[in-house]
């Protein structure tokens, strides 16, 4: 775990400067640094007497009071850290249960089918709340390329998730009803269009985003094999399922991916909220 500068480097850098007898005194308030911040302005007064080390003293403790609040995270960041994390891993679990019970529903037009449906949506925006707070607890770690898979993943969620969700809630029954014929397929090619596009954005956000775990720069790593495990059943179900009867069964298979990548998010989430490490941290 590498963590930023702590005030205690800069008083053993203003050793050097002012003289080896003054360690001990400087190592002390150090400590009292740790606590108060404001401690600063009392041992700066309290030493105006030694005027050969005054000016060197002060900008020593300046900056390291500086460094101090504003590297800190202050409870306001924990707390929106946490919520996010909270918000991942409670939408996750939530789509993960109604994702099985849609799956075994035999007909889209029951009602118990169609509230899954709009459920799962409500339930993925609570996942797209939280997925900033949860990439804002390991920024540093995760880097540009974490940030770029994140964003793929969001977007991706958004076009599957929440629109694909609630045009099945809306769409797919109407449609069974009225035009039976039109139900069936992957509707009109634009639409299809759309959903290589959303397909494309996953696969590539998923393995984007489970670099930084491979590398060890965030934790969970077992999320990362996760990550690329829902990659290859996905990109194998989405040739397979078209040629493949459509039973409860097959219906179940074919929401493994999605199960999968909701299980490695949930993880990231539940780090976030039990260890809000926040930017500064680099967990290994």
């Amino acid at each position: 775990m590498r963590m930023v500068a702590h005030p205690r480097v800069f008083v053993y850098e203003a050793a050097l400067t002012i003289g080896l007898g003054q360690i001990l005194t400087l190592d002390w308030q150090a400590g009292r640094i740790d606590q108060d911040p404001s401690a600063a302005a009392a041992f700066i007064h309290a030493n105006r007497i030694h005027s050969g080390g005054l000016q060197v003293k002060e900008a020593i403790w300046n900056r390291a009071v500086s460094e101090s609040t504003a590297t800190r995270p202050t409870a306001d960041d924990q707390s929106f850290v946490r919520l996010s994390g909270l918000a991942v891993v409670a939408g996750s679990a939530v789509s993960i249960l109604l994702l099985l019970v849609g799956a075994t529903t035999a007909y889209i037009t029951q009602p118990i089918y169609i509230a899954s449906e709009y459920l799962v949506a409500a339930a993925t925006v609570l996942v797209l709340f939280g997925l900033p707070g949860v990439y804002a607890s390991r920024a540093q770690g995760f880097g540009v390329v974490g940030l770029i898979g994140m964003a793929l993943v969001f977007t991706a969620n958004v076009m599957v998730g929440v629109f694909a969700n609630l045009y099945g809630a809306m769409v797919d029954p109407w449609l069974t009803t009225e035009a039976p014929k039109l139900a069936n397929g992957f509707g009109p090619p634009p639409l299809f269009a759309y959903f290589n596009v959303a397909e494309v954005a996953l696969v590539v956000g998923s393995v984007l985003l489970a670099i930084p775990m491979l590398r060890g720069r965030v934790s969970p790593r077992w999320a990362s094999t996760v990550l690329l495990l829902s990659v290859v059943i996905g990109m194998v179900f989405f040739f397979l399922i078209p040629s493949l009867n459509n039973t409860i069964t097959t219906s179940l298979l074919a929401q493994v991916p999605t199960i999968l990548l909701l299980a490695a998010l949930a993880g990231l989430g539940y780090q976030a909220w039990s260890k809000p490490a926040l930017a500064q941290e680099i967990v290994k």
